[in-house]
């Protein structure tokens, strides 16, 4: 899930778009009937294949697919122009088969995102937060792209 950013109702707005945008772009496959989150009632203390595939199979999914985000903000403080920064966003994600515990598919996606403090932001920080959020997106939607690229693809063979 994205990050919550507490002080502003336009991230949290921002971050169920990003949401949206995701689980609608996988639904957009036709070998995939249903497309959810794993609820975290269910999900695992501790974040292994195994655990995870379990998981998956007590919620009957076929298919999970298991990612990590991450992200790194570069900053550039200026004195007579906005802040500039610019926020990678990297996601690695497995396509694992409950059933057979095979990985079919796996990705890793780079997004960057560069853009400068403006005066609707609270601070900087505001600013650094706003690009994570963007690359976030942007990774998202191609990890989501890549993912029906594949399954739509194996349905064709």
């Amino acid at each position: 899930m994205p990050y919550w950013w507490g002080w502003s109702e336009d991230f949290v707005r921002t971050n169920e778009e990003i949401d949206a945008t995701f689980l609608g772009s996988l639904r957009r496959s036709e070998r995939l009937r249903d497309v959810a989150y794993l609820p975290s009632l269910v999900t695992p203390p501790v974040m292994t294949i195994p655990h995870v595939r379990q998981a998956a199979a007590r919620l009957q999914a076929d298919l999970v697919l298991i990612y990590r985000t991450s992200t790194y903000n570069y900053e550039r403080h200026r004195w007579f122009k906005a802040s500039r920064t610019k926020a990678y966003c990297t996601v690695e994600a497995v396509l694992l088969d409950t059933r057979t515990g095979v990985i079919p598919f796996s990705t890793v996606v780079n997004e960057r995102y560069a853009t400068s403090e403006s005066k609707k932001d609270y601070g900087f920080d505001e600013t650094l937060a706003r690009a994570e959020q963007e690359a976030i997106g942007r990774a998202w939607q191609r990890l989501g792209t890549e993912t029906v690229a594949f399954l739509d693809a194996a349905e064709r063979r």
